[in-house]
């Protein structure tokens, strides 16, 4: 399969198949983890998670869904959990002396790793804050934005951050490359992004039910 810097296409049988495969490899892997307070209520809804991650996927390029499913192979060949491993990433924002107390349990982060998911970080959480404004009845319930906010609960920074820490690095140039890209066409991926997951609910964009709940917003008073 060729590598593509573009989205995948979503018409494409052997692109579909593989964002499938990688959404079922990720959901095995998150029936196995185990959260301190017990088992997580996300953990019992395939429906949001297959919704939520094919949203994600849909939106990288061929030659990173590639990569992140060679991720997978390594992670389980070597008896890892990288779905288990982002949220101990997180814990270096959310919980940081817990954080030290696991840190050596946890695949070392490379500066340039560090680099990369930065970068990606950085780009995201302005394109994260462009979809607030625009569509802020349907981002009411979402999680807070940056990590200065973690005492809400974990951020949208946060969890990315810890995620692209679990990738590897070939993955994170392949995503690095993407949303640079994009940001230079002066697009936002996370609107796309946006739009995938609201028409896997029946709606035709986050617009419409922006606009739908605008009006049910208005209509209460």
């Amino acid at each position: 399969m060729e590598a593509s810097r573009e989205h995948a296409p979503a018409g494409d049988p052997a692109v579909r198949d593989l964002i499938e495969r990688i959404v079922r490899r990720e959901w095995d892997l998150f029936q196995q983890v185990n959260n301190v307070g017990g088992r997580a209520d996300c953990q019992d809804s395939p429906k949001t998670f297959a919704i939520m991650r094919t949203s994600q996927f849909a939106n990288w390029p061929v030659d990173a869904l590639e990569d992140y499913d060679r991720d997978l192979d390594r992670a389980v060949a070597e008896g890892r959990n990288p779905l288990a491993e982002k949220y101990g990433y997180m814990m270096r924002r959310t919980h940081p002396s817990e954080f030290a107390a696991i840190r050596d349990q946890l695949p070392a982060i490379s500066p340039e790793k560090e680099r990369l998911a930065r970068s990606i970080v950085d780009i995201q959480v302005g394109w994260e804050a462009e979809c607030d404004k625009l569509y802020p009845h349907v981002r009411a319930t979402g999680r807070p934005l940056r990590s200065s906010e973690d005492y809400r609960g974990t951020s949208f920074e946060t969890y990315l951050e810890g995620e692209l820490c679990t990738y590897g690095e070939q993955t994170l140039q392949a995503l690095y490359r993407h949303v640079h890209e994009a940001q230079e066409r002066g697009e936002n991926l996370a609107i796309s992004n946006l739009d995938d997951m609201v028409r896997a609910y029946g709606y035709a964009s986050a617009q419409a039910l922006e606009d739908e709940r605008a009006k049910r917003s208005a209509s209460r008073g």
